[in-house]
């Protein structure tokens, strides 16, 4: 594996190759188009290769081909198949554990703030109507998150996280395109966070895009229909991934049974029931 990563750490032989293939991983979530991105950008004129040195001083070739990266050790000669999906998959553990970019290489990208004076003290308005919310202000073409905010959103979504000077003084900051916000404010919210993205108009003030409450993604008190039974939500547990439900048959007979479910499952199954609700045809009013 240590082999591998060396060998990834360089990227291909593109210039820039690097930081191309790390916004492939935050604007791609598909995996399989993830990887036929990575053949595009290691063999973007056909097949090719380069001289590799491997950790202990040997000396290799390296092939990229449409089949994946080929590791070759001399003398012997002996060859190794790394085939895209497992590039991708490999690249992606190193992305999200931290070991892909060095310190160097995240310096070197630009997340384009563009928040002025009058857009910093917009901001810091809307975040003091909302401090337990994770605020998303539209900024140089991405969403941004600021500071506290910008750390917990950094780990729920394996995002880079900088330290930037700014209108709002030198803080940590991340952010998604707003081509991503459905699916990355989707991501926030079922960890159990309130989420709040504002959008920017054309005169530079900011709307309302979307604003999620964590007690919405899986309301109290709901009822789901589980192996042919019915279910009350009775509790939530995010950090655990649990949701506590109380069985309504055996409640009607006074008997308070629950049962403890992953939090995934329960909420596949309010989004079927609401999708059902959504689709039943509705009755004609004599």
């Amino acid at each position: 594996q240590a082999e591998i990563e060396n060998a990834l750490r360089r990227g291909s032989n593109v210039e820039g190759s690097k930081l191309r293939i790390w916004k492939i991983y935050q604007l791609q979530p598909d995996r399989k188009l993830r990887a036929k991105a990575l053949a595009k950008e290691y063999a973007p004129y056909g097949p090719g290769g380069s001289s590799h040195t491997y950790l202990d001083g040997s000396s290799g070739w390296l092939d990229h081909d449409s089949k994946g990266l080929t590791f070759e050790h001399y003398p012997d000669h002996q060859k190794v198949l790394l085939r895209w999906d497992r590039v991708e998959k490999y690249i992606d553990l190193m992305i999200q554990s931290d070991r892909y970019l060095s310190d160097k290489e995240r310096r070197a990208i630009d997340f384009p703030l563009e928040l002025n004076a009058a857009s910093a003290a917009e901001y810091t308005a809307l975040k003091a109507q909302h401090p337990d919310t994770l605020v998303g202000f539209e900024a140089g073409g991405n969403f941004m998150f600021y500071g506290e905010d910008a750390a917990k959103v950094a780990k729920v979504l394996n995002s880079a996280l900088f330290t930037r000077e700014t209108a709002l003084g030198e803080v940590q900051v991340t952010g998604f395109p707003p081509i991503l916000w459905a699916r990355k404010s989707k991501e926030l919210w079922s960890a159990g966070n309130d989420v709040y993205l504002a959008g920017l108009n054309k005169d530079g003030t900011h709307h309302q895009t979307k604003h999620l409450h964590k007690e919405d993604y899986l309301p109290i008190g709901s009822i789901i229909n589980m192996d042919g039974r019915k279910f009350r939500i009775d509790g939530v547990d995010f950090d655990k991934g649990k949701v506590s439900l109380q069985d309504m048959a055996l409640a009607d007979l006074r008997m308070p049974i629950f049962r403890e479910e992953p939090l995934s499952v329960v909420r596949e199954l309010y989004e079927q029931q609401d999708e059902a609700l959504d689709a039943a045809p509705e009755k004609a009013v004599d």
